[in-house]
C-alpha cells in the first residue's frame, strides 16, 4: 500500500463528539442487555451469563498489560503507513502471545473452571472458552487502532455496529434456547464477524504489515506499556478478585444474586471520567508553575460539582433500593437489595478528587505502586474473613471498607504535598449543606414510601424521584448553596430554553 495513504485527521471536538456518540450507545446497549436477559434466563443461568463475561472480562483487562495503549504514544509518532504498521504488529503479537498462551491453558486444562467457579456447567464449556478468550481480547483492539489513528468516525460506526451485532447475536440464542452454551456459541459467531472486518481494515489501511517486524520497536512498546500496564494490573485485581471469590465459595444462582447487587450506576462513572478528564491537564499545568493554591480552589470547585449529584443519588437509591432492583431485575433477585445498599457507599467516594493531583507530581507513581499492592493483600486477607463470617454481603462490605481505606491514605499524602490546612476546609462549607438537603429529601421520600408499598415499583420510582428532586432543590436554594452566578445561568438558560420553544404570546 502507498505510503501516502493516510487516515482522516478529524478536529478535537468532531472526533471527540463521535466517539461520545458511539460509547453512549454502546452503554445504552450493554446496560440493556442484561436486563432483557434476566427475565429470560433463570437465575442459575442467568449466573453463569455473568461468570462467563467475568471471565472474558477479566482476560481482556489482565492479559494485554496495558500494551494496548502504546498505540496512543507511537502511531501518532510513525513516519509513514508501513511504521504504523509495524506499531500495530507489535501489539497484535502481543496480545496474541497472552491470549494463545491463557487459552492453551483452558483447552488442555478446562477443570481450572472448576476451580474457579465450582461450576460444572461452565467446567463443560472450558474449552471453547479458551478458544474464545483469543478473538475477544485479540477484536478489542479494533476500537484502540483506529482510535489512536485518528479515525474516531470510522471507530464510531464500528463500535455501534459491532455492539449491535453482538447483542442480537446473543439475545437470539438466549430466546430460543436459553442456555449458557448457546451464548457463547452466539458470542463466538459474532467474534467470527468482528475478526474478519478487523483483517480486512488492517490489510486495507497498511498493507502486508506482518512482513515488516522490528524487534526493536516492540521493545520500546514494552518498555512504554508495561510499567504502567502492571499498575492497572493491580486496580483491575481490586475491582475483580471479590466477584471470583464469590463464585469460589457460592455456586452460580448466588453469583447471579451478588452480581445484580453489584450493579454499578453508568452515571457515577461517566460523571468521574468527564471531570477528571478536565482537572488532569489543568492539575498538571498548575503543578508546572507551583501553583498550589489554585490546585487545591480547583479540586475542591470540583468535589463541590460532583457532591451536588453524588450525594443526592446516594441518598435517594439507599431509601429506594427495594424498587429499583425490583423495576430492573424483578422480584427474583430480592436478596439483591442489601447487597446493593452495601455497594452504594462507594459512590459518595467518587467526590474525593485527588486523583489528578496524585498524577501531577509525577514521583507520586511509586507510592502508589506500593500502596495498590497494599490494598490488594489487604483485600485479600479481608476477603477470606468477610466471606466466611457475613457471606455475601461480607465480601462487598470488604471491597467498600478497603477503597475507603484508599481514599484516606489518598487525602492524607495529598494533604502533605499540597500543604493543607484546616483552613482550607471552608472551600468545602457546601458539601455539608448538600448533605443536609438531601437527608431532608431522603427523610421526605422514606415516609411516603412507606405509604406507597402496595403500589407497583414503577409508579413508586416515579412519584418519589418527583418529590425527591423538588425538595432537594428546594433545600439547596433554601441553604444557599447555589451561587449568584450559578443562579444567573440558570436563569438564562430557562430563557433561551422559553425562546426557543414556547411561540411568542
Amino acid at each position: 500500500m502507498d505510503a501516502s495513504v493516510g487516515s482522516p485527521k478529524p478536529s478535537l471536538m468532531a472526533g471527540a463528539s463521535w466517539l461520545l456518540m458511539a460509547k453512549t450507545f454502546a452503554f445504552a446497549i450493554t446496560t440493556i442487555l442484561p436486563l432483557l436477559l434476566v427475565r429470560r434466563l433463570s437465575q442459575l443461568e442467568y449466573g453463569y451469563y455473568k461468570q462467563l463475561f467475568l471471565l472474558l472480562q477479566s482476560a481482556t483487562n489482565y492479559l494485554p498489560f496495558g500494551m494496548g495503549m502504546s498505540l496512543f504514544y507511537f502511531l501518532p509518532r510513525a513516519q509513514d503507513q508501513r511504521e504504523k504498521g509495524n506499531v500495530v504488529l507489535g501489539v497484535l503479537l502481543f496480545h496474541f502471545a497472552t491470549t494463545i498462551a491463557a487459552g492453551t491453558a483452558l483447552v488442555v486444562h478446562p477443570a481450572f473452571v472448576q476451580d474457579l467457579f465450582h461450576s460444572q456447567t461452565l467446567t463443560l464449556l472450558g474449552r471453547q472458552i479458551g478458544l474464545t478468550i483469543v478473538p475477544y481480547v485479540v477484536t478489542s483492539l479494533f476500537e484502540l487502532i483506529l482510535v489512536a489513528n485518528s479515525e474516531t468516525r470510522l471507530s464510531a460506526v464500528i463500535i455501534i455496529t459491532i455492539n449491535i451485532v453482538r447483542t442480537l447475536f446473543i439475545l437470539i440464542a438466549a430466546l430460543v434456547w436459553g442456555t449458557i452454551g448457546s451464548i457463547l456459541s452466539a458470542l463466538a459467531f459474532a467474534l467470527v464477524f468482528q475478526s474478519i472486518w478487523m483483517a480486512i481494515y488492517l490489510v486495507r489501511r497498511f498493507g502486508f504489515f506482518w512482513l515488516h517486524f522490528k524487534w526493536r520497536l516492540l521493545w520500546d512498546q514494552l518498555s512504554y506499556a508495561l510499567p504502567l500496564g502492571v499498575a492497572g494490573l493491580l486496580w483491575a485485581l481490586q475491582m475483580d478478585l471479590h466477584n471470583y471469590f464469590v463464585s469460589h465459595y457460592f455456586d452460580s444462582a448466588l453469583f447471579a444474586v451478588y452480581s445484580i447487587g453489584c450493579f454499578q450506576l453508568p452515571l457515577v462513572g461517566i460523571l468521574g471520567d468527564s471531570v477528571g478528564s478536565v482537572l488532569i491537564p489543568r492539575v498538571s499545568s498548575l503543578q508546572s508553575t507551583n501553583s498550589v493554591r489554585e490546585i487545591i480552589e480547583l479540586t475542591a470547585k470540583a468535589m463541590r460539582g460532583l457532591a451536588a449529584v453524588y450525594i443526592p443519588l446516594f441518598a435517594f437509591l439507599f431509601v429506594l433500593a427495594g424498587p429499583f432492583i425490583t423495576l430492573l431485575f424483578t422480584s427474583r433477585f430480592a436478596a439483591s437489595i442489601p447487597i446493593f445498599r452495601i455497594n452504594l457507599l462507594l459512590i459518595p467516594l467518587g467526590i474525593i478528587a485527588v486523583d489528578p493531583i496524585m498524577r501531577a507530581y509525577m514521583k507520586q507513581r511509586f507510592w502508589i505502586l506500593r500502596m495498590n499492592i497494599f490494598l490488594l493483600l489487604g483485600l485479600v486477607v479481608a476477603l477470606f474473613s468477610g466471606i466466611r463470617f457475613l457471606g455475601l454481603a461480607g465480601a462487598i462490605a470488604c471491597v467498600v471498607a478497603v477503597q475507603y481505606m484508599w481514599r484516606i491514605l489518598q487525602i492524607r499524602r495529598t494533604a502533605l504535598l499540597l500543604d493543607l490546612r484546616w483552613e482550607h476546609a471552608v472551600l468545602l462549607r457546601d458539601l455539608w449543606k448538600i448533605v443536609a438537603a438531601a437527608a431532608i429529601a431522603a427523610t421526605c421520600v422514606f415516609f411516603l414510601l412507606n405509604q406507597m408499598v402496595m403500589l407497583g415499583a414503577f409508579l413508586i420510582l416515579a412519584t418519589c424521584s418527583i418529590v425527591f428532586a423538588s425538595v432537594y432543590f428546594a433545600a439547596l436554594f433554601a441553604l444557599k448553596v447555589p451561587s449568584e452566578a450559578e443562579i444567573g445561568w440558570m436563569r438564562d438558560a430557562v430563557i433561551k430554553l422559553r425562546v426557543k420553544y414556547l411561540p411568542p404570546t
